[in-house]
């Protein structure tokens, strides 16, 4: 295959003052669009999506309605009404439980109407997307090529060609990118942890930063892993008592994807948890009663949290009070089925071996090159994570263990 020009495609962006008018808000902007086509141009509908039915013509459209980007309705060709419902991606990503929520939304509003759901999204939905939503996945490449072959061949003002024709040449170049950042050359679908970036990918990521698009395609791999991870759960977590909590997203300019466990205590809960972000792997712990405060000197906090830690998880979750020279941590309790080595690389600061977020999430990290090369540890990460959350269930399953939660008072008393 052609190795794109991303120069090229760059430029053609920047040239486009559709592309310009979009950056302030792409979802929005795409969703108004598309209602304007559809609205002036009705018979565009048949040519442009995939519909089920063949559009007569228009009664009414709704944007943001009960949160739906768009919403149609639609009479077709045989007199009958139909509605079509579109949900857009472009800076974010395809979720089935958004998705899920959006059909609680929609029983009983939209009467005995058949009903086409389209999934409208840049990068591709992840396999669980497509197997629990019940939506129609359908790309923004196909969308561009439609609305190019539409305003070709049809009645439209001199005028409105030209806007449309901008809009359709931005959508195949959106598209053009993201093809060429996933192809065999471009960024891994699942694995982000790229020590040495090759030319190739080096372009990329300036061309994807450039452009303020780099979260979606990192946000897409930390789905894609997800995935794994969630599968992983399935087929191997055991527990009949915990339910596992998945979470995936984009923060600090970095993928990330958690999952944990978790019950009740205290009037609270107590979740205990692993999450990979950026090169790191962490476990942690989420309990309301730790209750770190926002703002407090950094050498306080620290002697605060390790005051926590001591009075409560003891280290049999987190790895250890200390990190050693040369950057290393040896779990003080690990089991011996662990899939974690014993003795791991960290860049956790000496002097602060525990890191927190405010109210109550703390944590510790390891490095997950120290875990194998790249490739080979995001094969297996998800094998690590279901062996930890089983580890993390058989915590949460002792009672001395919960003990000291349960007698744990907060760390505000400490002062």
């Amino acid at each position: 295959m052609e190795q794109l020009n991303l120069v090229e495609i760059q430029k053609a962006l920047d040239e486009n003052p559709i592309f310009h008018m979009s950056l302030s808000s792409r979802e929005l902007f795409h969703s108004n669009f598309l209602a304007w086509l559809f609205w002036k141009y009705p018979a565009s509908l048949n040519a442009v999506l995939p519909l089920s039915f063949s559009v007569s013509n228009i009664s009414a459209v709704h944007r943001e309605r009960k949160n739906l980007d768009l919403l149609i309705e639609a009479i077709a060709d045989s007199g009958l009404k139909h509605n079509i419902v579109l949900e857009n991606k472009v800076k974010d990503i395809p979720r089935a439980e958004q998705l899920l929520s959006y059909d609680e939304k929609l029983k009983g509003d939209l009467g005995n109407a058949p009903t086409d759901k389209i999934l409208l999204s840049l990068v591709p939905a992840a396999k669980s997307v497509k197997e629990k939503s019940g939506w129609l996945d359908f790309d923004y490449k196909s969308l561009g090529s439609n609305v190019l072959d539409w305003v070709d061949r049809s009645a439209v003002s001199d005028e409105d060609v030209i806007i449309i024709r901008l809009y359709g040449e931005l959508v195949c170049n959106l598209s053009k990118l993201v093809d060429a950042s996933l192809q065999g050359d471009g960024l891994p679908r699942e694995s982000w942890l790229l020590k040495t970036r090759t030319p190739r990918q080096d372009e990329i990521h300036q061309v994807l930063s450039d452009l303020r698009l780099i979260d979606m395609i990192g946000k897409m791999q930390a789905s894609f892993l997800l995935d794994s991870i969630r599968a992983e759960v399935g087929r191997n977590f055991r527990s009949t008592t915990f339910e596992v909590e998945f979470g995936s997203g984009y923060s600090r300019a970095m993928p990330m994807v958690e999952a944990s466990i978790s019950r009740a205590v205290s009037g609270g809960s107590l979740s205990l948890g692993v999450q990979v972000q950026g090169d790191q792997y962490r476990r942690f712990i989420l309990f309301a009663h730790f209750n770190i405060p926002p703002k407090e000197s950094a050498r306080k906090k620290i002697s605060q949290l390790r005051k926590a830690i001591d009075e409560t998880d003891g280290y049999r979750w987190l790895f250890a009070p200390e990190v050693e020279k040369g950057g290393f941590i040896t779990a003080l309790h690990e089991r011996e089925e662990s899939l974690l080595p014993k003795k791991m690389g960290t860049r956790m600061d000496r002097a602060a071996p525990i890191n927190s977020f405010a109210p109550g999430f703390v944590y510790q990290h390891i490095d997950l090159d120290s875990l194998g090369s790249s490739q080979d540890v995001f094969a297996s990460l998800p094998a690590i994570v279901v062996s930890d959350l089983s580890y993390a269930s058989s915590l949460l399953g002792d009672p001395d263990y919960l003990e000291k939660f349960i007698n744990f008072r907060s760390i505000s008393s400490f002062n």
